[in-house]
């Protein structure tokens, strides 16, 4: 079975403009991303996915120069965009990962995989019962099963992408992982200068690989970086 990763992402954040390619212990946030998901063993590829807009011509020439896959598309509609990757990268299944999540663990990533691979789930998530850090989410959504509901989509259905199969989960057979932690209220999305300033300076502190750090190596590196931590 074919996975795809998908990353979406665009510069005109409401809070922190153009934080995609911020640059984030050396290099920019949608950097971090792509060298994570680059380690995947069980995706095929991965695609950022961004608007047509002029506001993210910087996103698709960033790609175009650091030879990452991009396709473009409505702004609103981050749905059609999905729909414009499956079109150009056929896959049984895609991985939604969102821009702002620079730490993204690939372990994460793996073990969504392989439940959706080996189980009869049609998405699998960390999402629905948060225990997991906020920027280390993950969704792994049957293909097939997006497209043929996304025509049922509202608008904010399609800005959300999976939120039409969780308000209509009855319908649905979705999985969701846990970590065993209780951490679901750390915050490690940049969505904030403070998010971005805060993890910036967690990044100096760490000479790992950090999307390669056990998850609870990481947590508890993080806690620990948060009892100092002075902006």
């Amino acid at each position: 079975m074919t996975y795809i990763g998908i990353i979406q992402s665009r510069m005109s954040s409401t809070r922190l403009p153009g934080k995609v390619l911020l640059p984030l212990a050396g290099k920019p946030l949608l950097q971090h991303l792509a060298d994570a998901l680059d380690q995947s063993v069980l995706a095929n590829r991965f695609v950022i996915a961004t608007s047509s807009e002029p506001s993210d011509d910087s996103i698709a020439a960033y790609c175009a120069t650091h030879d990452i896959a991009c396709v473009r598309g409505a702004l609103a509609n981050v749905a059609q965009r999905y729909q414009t990757v499956l079109a150009q990268y056929p896959a049984a299944a895609f991985v939604r990962i969102c821009g702002d999540s620079p730490l993204v663990n690939i372990s994460i990533v793996e073990r969504a995989i392989q439940l959706h691979q080996h189980g009869t789930s049609d998405i699998v998530t960390n999402t629905l019962e948060r225990s997991y850090p906020k920027g280390l989410s993950v969704e792994v959504v049957t293909a097939d099963l997006f497209q043929a509901n996304i025509a049922a989509f509202d608008a904010q259905d399609q800005e959300h992408v999976t939120r039409y199969f969780y308000r209509n989960s009855a319908a649905f057979n979705i999985e969701n992982f846990t970590s065993g932690l209780a951490a679901g209220d750390l915050q490690l999305s940049v969505d904030t200068q403070q998010d971005y300033n805060i993890l910036n300076a967690f990044l100096a502190t760490i000479a790992d690989p950090v999307g390669r750090l056990d998850v609870t190596d990481l947590v508890a590196r993080y806690q620990a970086f948060l009892e100092t931590y002075h902006d």
